[in-house]
């Protein structure tokens, strides 16, 4: 049986069939050069052809794919909000061990808005601590370079700033982007390959209790296969991966029983075999340079684009990526504010491991003029 494909028709050959339609129906008219009467009837019509075609066509580009997300449930992924690791530190003269309540509010230099998402306490020995903190608005917007975040009133006895990037931020799905992702849809339907797994990884989400904000979605996943076990690495593309993240991915990796009808809902994991999803390992690289500022450009704000640019690509590292030392160089010479650069370290390549999200280690500029 024949398959017929929908093609649309340009301008000229519509007023070619019409021409050849109206030659073989009629012997009265005879003119259809360019600028007679008939010929710029048919033409008019063959415009209105050509629009026509041209919108069919644009609506099926778009319905086709619709209906076929529509028809799977597929989705668009919701925009996802940025995070990162604060440094809270005791004000000099404080004394006494100092506690930070969960939702303490921290300000970028742009105005974007976060919250601590725990807990944090000073022991009155330290001089410092860490916590999380997740931007309030979902979006690219809150991703934000070292040295950018602090706290949004600065008094108290204690202050905060974050010593690497927020990361992780990302606005909702574009239309390229979910095509993308319905073809590893596609490929995870036979469920137990490894394909299945890191998609499987993608679906769970975190979401703030209050507002429903995305703030955490598997953004990275990779499987490492023994006989009889898999490990599946996950990473939610900031700072690594929290124990809800994980714990509700593994629980789609098992399956379970649904608790109101009692029947047992499939998971994503191989018959027979135990998968654990587990966070990735990080290995480090550090990072030595003489750098040239551009007239204008200050220290501190060239400084935190170069740690900025390095953490986006080392994170961005995809297993067997080789990170040469002229790639890093070119990383420093990309940030704004950078004239040149002459790096000192590393001086031997680095080949991305399975298991593991490539950081920045120690990062040493000197200043040249």
């Amino acid at each position: 049986m024949a398959t017929t494909v929908f093609s649309t028709k340009p301008f000229l050959e519509i007023v070619a069939g019409a021409v050849e339609r109206v030659r073989l129906s009629t012997d009265d008219l005879t003119d259809f050069n360019v600028g007679s009467v008939t010929r710029a009837l048919l033409e008019a019509h063959a415009i209105e052809l050509e629009d026509y075609y041209q919108a069919v066509y644009a609506g099926l580009t778009k319905a086709i794919p619709i209906s076929l997300y529509i028809g799977f449930g597929f989705e668009r992924l919701d925009a996802v909000a940025a995070s990162g690791v604060l440094t809270l530190t005791r004000t000099i003269g404080a004394t006494g061990e100092v506690v930070i309540p969960a939702g303490e509010r921290m300000q970028s230099v742009y105005g974007q808005i976060y919250t601590t998402s725990s807990e944090a306490v000073i022991a009155e020995e330290d001089a410092d601590t860490t916590v999380i903190a997740v931007a309030v608005l979902a979006g690219s917007q809150g991703n934000a370079l070292p040295g950018e975040v602090s706290r949004e009133v600065n008094t108290g006895i204690w202050s905060a700033t974050n010593l690497a990037s927020f990361s992780g931020g990302r606005d909702a799905e574009t239309d390229e982007q979910r095509a993308l992702r319905f073809a590893l849809f596609v490929k995870a339907l036979a469920r137990g390959t490894p394909a299945a797994l890191e998609y499987a990884a993608t679906i769970p989400d975190i979401r703030d209790p209050d507002t429903g904000v995305v703030i955490e979605r598997v953004q990275r996943a990779a499987v490492a296969e023994t006989p009889g076990h898999v490990n599946l690495h996950v990473h939610n593309g900031a700072y690594g991966v929290s124990d809800a993240l994980l714990l509700a991915v593994q629980a789609l990796i098992d399956g379970a029983r649904d608790e109101e009808s009692g029947t047992w809902e499939g998971g994503y994991r191989p018959a027979g075999m135990r998968v654990d999803v587990v966070p990735f390992g990080s290995q480090t690289v550090s990072v030595s340079a003489e750098v040239e500022r551009d007239p204008g450009a200050t220290a501190e704000a060239t400084l935190a684009q170069i740690q900025g640019a390095l953490e986006a690509y080392l994170n961005d590292s995809v297993a067997g990526t080789v990170i040469r030392p002229k790639d890093l160089g070119n990383v420093i010479l990309s940030a704004t504010g950078v004239f040149g650069v002459s790096l000192e370290g590393p001086t031997t390549s680095v080949v991305v491991p399975d298991d593991a999200i490539m950081a920045l280690g120690d990062l040493v500029i000197t200043w040249t003029e």
